[in-house]
C-alpha cells in the first residue's frame, strides 16, 4: 500500500509542471524568475520526498529479517514524507493559481 501511495504522489508532479511549462509557454519569464521562491521551495520539497520514499524503500527491500525500522526514524519518515509531498504538490497548485 505504501509503494501505491508514494508513487500516486510522485507521478503526480510531472503532469502539474507540464501544465506550469504549457502556462508560462511563449511568456519571456519562467517561473523560475517569476515565482523563484515558490518554485525553489516546491523542487526542494519535491526532491526531500523523493530521497525519504527511496531511504524507506531501500530499507525495506534490503531487510532480509524485516526488523521495523527505529521508532525515531519511523516517526521522521513518516512525518517527513507527507508533509513534503504535501507541500511539493500545493506550491505548484499556488504557481498556477497565481497570475
Amino acid at each position: 500500500m505504501y509503494v501505491i501511495y508514494v508513487g500516486v504522489l510522485l507521478m503526480m508532479y510531472n503532469p502539474m509542471v507540464q501544465i506550469l511549462r504549457w502556462k508560462y509557454q511563449g511568456r519571456n519569464e519562467t517561473p523560475f524568475e517569476y515565482q523563484s521562491f515558490l518554485i525553489y521551495t516546491s523542487v526542494f520539497a519535491f526532491l526531500i520526498t523523493g530521497l525519504t520514499s527511496a531511504f524507506s524503500l531501500h530499507y525495506y527491500l534490503t531487510n532480509s529479517i524485516r526488523k521495523p525500522l527505529s521508532p525515531l526514524l519511523y516517526r521522521i519518515i513518516n512525518i517527513v514524507f507527507p508533509v513534503s509531498a504535501v507541500v511539493s504538490h500545493l506550491l505548484l497548485l499556488l504557481i498556477l493559481m497565481i497570475d
